[in-house]
């Protein structure tokens, strides 16, 4: 029996980015590097608690605004990553570049604009020697130019895409309408579907749930994400685990510290105890259809879709 696949990713901006505020200079990383140190400390007590190997991607901000803010490309690099592959030589290191335009995302961003940004950051990688294979674009985006020039500098693996969903308002433009769940090599004239030619960059979808909120009249399809509030998290997800062969989850790591009174996302619990418990419901649910579960990285996961291992 092939093993069921866990791929946890580890979006690393600053506090408050998952809800939109990373769209502005004036960075606070506080809860963000608080919560990288929660986040390797729950990963070891699951590990001993399922007797299992967590490995994670941790995706980790470089680009114009990074580089404007601080003086360097590297400047996140070089803080976060020692403290994550000491803690276990089996994490991955990934890039999460954001494409900004005063402030925010917009659906005309030029072929050379796109070029420029993500060239020059990418290199400044390379040239430190960080070595970058895995890849989510910053909230998501990405277009037909963006997904060219990740194809052009060699990067291997993007997990960019949010399946079937559009979202342009608040500084946001992401469309994946056309997208499935699958795994995929993207067109090269529609980077949200295969096809001839493509690219030998391979897609991977984030898994989906749908989750009613509160404040909703109808449910919403969204990432899976550890952080969620158990209520919200599991109202559908077990129903997604029963015909998945995979499971690829975002977190963020100040969504496992307490927000400031009245602050942060409703879905969120920003609590250790509600990750750790969403985190062990998700093995013990793959362990009810599954002899064999495996957390694997970004790239593990591709390079074995790519050789037929899954």
């Amino acid at each position: 029996m092939k093993p069921k696949s866990i791929i946890l990713t580890i979006d690393i901006g600053p506090d408050g980015a998952s809800i939109g505020k990373g769209h502005a200079n004036d960075f606070i990383w506080t809860n963000t590097e608080q919560g990288i140190l929660i986040l390797l400390d729950a990963f070891n007590e699951i590990s001993a608690k399922h007797g299992i190997d967590v490995s994670a991607t941790w995706f980790i901000r470089s680009d114009k605004v990074i580089q404007d803010s601080f003086g360097s490309y590297t400047e996140l690099f070089d803080r976060v990553v020692s403290v994550i592959t000491g803690a276990s030589v089996t994490h991955e290191i990934g890039w999460l570049p954001q494409l900004y335009t005063e402030g925010v995302i917009s659906k005309t961003l030029s072929a050379e604009y796109c070029k420029s940004s993500l060239n020059e950051a990418y290199y400044a990688l390379s040239k430190a020697g960080y070595q970058i294979q895995s890849t989510r674009m910053g909230d998501c985006y990405h277009n037909n130019h963006t997904m060219k020039v990740l194809e052009d500098i060699g990067i291997k693996y993007d997990c960019s895409a949010l399946p079937h969903r559009v979202k342009k308002e608040a500084g946001w433009y992401l469309d994946w309408e056309l997208t499935g769940e699958k795994v995929y090599h993207p067109s090269s004239d529609d980077y949200r579907v295969p096809g001839h030619p493509s690219y030998e960059l391979l897609e991977i979808p984030l898994s989906m749930v749908d989750i009613l909120a509160d404040y909703e009249v109808q449910p919403l399809s969204r990432y899976i994400n550890p952080c969620f509030k158990n209520d919200y998290l599991w109202q559908n997800l077990e129903s997604v685990i029963e015909k998945a062969n995979y499971l690829h989850c975002v977190m963020h790591p100040d969504e496992i510290v307490p927000p400031e009174k009245n602050a942060g996302h409703p879905l969120v619990s920003y609590s250790y105890k509600d990750t750790i418990n969403n985190l062990s419901r998700i093995i013990n649910t793959f362990q009810k259809h599954s002899e064999c579960i495996e957390f694997h990285t970004v790239r593990e996961f591709g390079d074995k879709m790519v050789s037929g291992g899954f």
